[in-house]
């Protein structure tokens, strides 16, 4: 399935606080194109849930990423 064919693409956060916030890229889907979402600032070993759906032309969601992401990775 291409970009053509992905009506809408929906991403997650949930912080390690609780706090969920979600982000929209709605169509015309081209490469390179992103949204961004407040995450948890807190150092340490805090690390936010990030889920990533994409709408199919039928209607249906289907998860293409689902992973823990840590606050800094450096």
């Amino acid at each position: 399935m291409g970009l053509n064919a992905i009506q809408r693409i929906d991403v997650t956060v949930t912080g390690s606080d609780g706090v969920v916030v979600t982000g929209v890229m709605d169509k015309p889907l081209y490469k390179g194109q992103s949204v961004s979402l407040r995450s948890t600032n807190a150092p340490g070993d805090k690390t936010d849930r990030a889920e990533v759906w994409a709408t199919t032309p039928q209607g249906d969601k289907v998860k293409i990423f689902d992973d823990y992401v840590p606050f800094r990775t450096y």
